[in-house]
């Protein structure tokens, strides 16, 4: 459906099935949209929290500064 028939041949291989094993799989006619396309909900204007710095941020910035200030 998606052009993709030799990537679903080698998924269905490494899964030990045929295509007859798949052959039951209701059709709904055509693929359904991905919930964030963009183009679909562009009028949605999400805000954007900043969640300040947490532990991994930190934890990187002490690291970089302790090999940026290492002597070599």
């Amino acid at each position: 459906m998606n052009g993709l028939d030799e990537l679903a041949g080698q998924i269905l291989e490494a899964a030990g099935l045929t295509e007859t094993d798949v052959d039951d799989v209701p059709s709904f006619g055509i693929p359904p949209q991905a919930a964030s396309s963009h183009h679909r909900y562009h009028h949605i204007n999400w805000p954007i929290v900043s969640a300040g710095e947490n532990f991994f941020d930190k934890a990187l910035a002490t690291a970089a500064s302790k090999v940026a200030t290492s002597p070599m």
